[in-house]
């Protein structure tokens, strides 16, 4: 193969990754310039909350529209009758994840339960507390869905025949994303097996409902069960949780059973995809 073969070869191989990287530094330069007032004007942080909804569905519904002459559609927000039954599945789904690997966390006696919120007992702010964690954990799920799974995912699906490649590179993406936030290193190999979870999920649904449900279910089930203090304007946890963790293998060992059960999850979701013949490029249109 001649040097001007090869690199027009490497081209159409990087060109996908190109062009969804393109979107996403696009995509977090221009949300920076959008959070920066707001962080003025507040005095607080904005950067963990103002993209999840309002700031993504608007961002992405501009790019789709003058970029790919496209609609939110195309990414995977398919109406149909059960799109409320694959949220509902996908939120138990993971809270089945998330109970299995934290039994064997208390199990092992690596965590256990410090306290339980004083306000728990009040009925009202109870509710408020769980309203409060689906309204915030549900946008986030969305949000994030249609930007990771919904864009970047869909490109680098319609960039590659091999939809595993398309899998790893947006998982990829999902966990790099991540990494200024100062996570564990296996911290980070949990969000590439989630992103991995979240990815089979649509090829699965053809949809981005049943992910959706997944990442909203696993923010909320982890760390969004809260209680909302009226009087002091204020949320916390209604559990907290203390940790018993020896030494780094502990620890190692504590995250390392989030990667088993995801890896468990995985392997059901892959194997129920191939049977639909969804890991096909031809199972997987919309």
């Amino acid at each position: 193969m001649s040097p001007r073969a090869l690199a027009l070869d490497v081209g159409r191989t990087l060109r996908p990754v190109g062009e969804v990287g393109g979107f996403a530094l696009l995509f977090l330069v221009t949300s920076l310039l959008v959070a920066a007032p707001f962080a003025l004007l507040t005095g607080h942080k904005v950067l963990g909350i103002w993209y999840i909804l309002p700031f993504t569905v608007l961002f992405l519904v501009l790019y789709q529209r003058y970029r790919h002459r496209q609609g939110l559609r195309h990414l995977g927000l398919v109406r149909g009758r059960r799109w409320s039954l694959l949220v509902v599945a996908g939120f138990g789904g993971s809270g089945l994840l998330v109970v299995l690997f934290t039994s064997v966390q208390l199990g092992e006696g690596w965590m256990h339960v410090g306290s339980v919120h004083p306000l728990l007992g009040d009925p009202g702010a109870a509710t408020a507390g769980v309203a409060l964690a689906l309204s915030a954990n549900l946008g986030l799920g969305f949000g994030e869905e249609l930007l990771f799974r919904g864009y970047v995912f869909h490109r680098l699906m319609a960039g590659y025949r091999s939809r595993w490649t398309a899998v790893g590179l947006s998982s990829l993406f999902y966990s790099a994303i991540h990494i200024p936030e100062g996570r564990h290193l296996l911290a980070l190999l949990n969000l590439f097996l989630l992103g991995t979870l979240l990815a089979l999920a649509v090829l699965l649904t053809r949809t981005l409902w049943l992910a959706i449900g997944l990442h909203a279910g696993w923010n909320f089930w982890l760390d969004g069960v809260c209680i909302y203090d009226p009087a002091g304007l204020a949320r916390s946890r209604m559990l907290e949780f203390r940790y018993q963790l020896a030494d780094q293998g502990e620890l190692a060992l504590f995250k390392l059973t989030v990667s088993v059960v995801l890896l468990l999850a995985i392997l059901a979701l892959a194997v129920s995809a191939r049977r639909r013949g969804a890991l096909t490029p031809e199972g997987t249109s919309p």
